[in-house]
């Protein structure tokens, strides 16, 4: 994830670079802890996966909007609660822990999004791409369905962005704007 460093830790990270210490720092401590900072010779050659491309939005798909039950406003609710905490409390890597994330979009996947895109309509707060996305990932793993959080990039100018995907449908945003951005980082 892009993020904006102190001078102190961005002084800490640029010594242990140049002399392969990870342990100067909190900063770096916890890089390095993470697995984002490995020194050269120790550097694992592990691979993921990319995402696979959108093809599809949710709205596009056909099907029934279904209708939003109590309990669904409830969990949308609580989903957007745990969001707002978890973007107090938590650091971003504690947004990206792993899930399946298959290649082919789960129809009860697709189904619960749509039921969380009816709800959250009712609830303040979830406007923005991040606390929406987080909440519906939340929604989700409430209901015992997974989705993949993906964050991407542009340049010119400089602009981050994330969606919800399951398999090649995403779930809270558009093809054509997601296209736009570079994926950089995904649970």
């Amino acid at each position: 994830l892009y993020a904006c460093l102190s001078a102190s830790d961005a002084g800490a990270i640029r010594s242990g670079y140049a002399t392969r210490r990870w342990d100067d720092g909190g900063l770096v401590r916890e890089l390095a802890t993470a697995g984002y900072l490995v020194p050269a010779s120790d550097a694992p050659t592990i691979v993921e996966p990319t995402p696979c491309l959108p093809r599809q939005d949710l709205h596009t798909l056909v099907g029934d909007i279904p209708r939003v039950s109590p309990a669904d406003l409830i969990d949308a609710m609580v989903s957007g609660l745990s969001t707002a905490w978890r973007l107090r409390m938590q650091r971003p890597r504690h947004w990206l822990r792993r899930r399946a994330g298959g290649t082919i979009a789960d129809d009860r996947c697709i189904a619960l999004a749509r039921r969380f895109a009816e709800a959250h309509l009712h609830l303040p707060g979830l406007a923005r791409c991040l606390p929406r996305s987080l909440a519906l990932i939340d929604f989700l793993d409430r209901r015992g369905a997974t989705a993949q959080l993906i964050f991407g990039v542009r340049t010119h100018p400089f602009e981050a962005h994330c969606w919800v995907q399951s398999g090649d449908v995403i779930l809270n945003d558009t093809v054509s704007r997601a296209s736009w951005y570079t994926p950089i980082a995904w649970s």
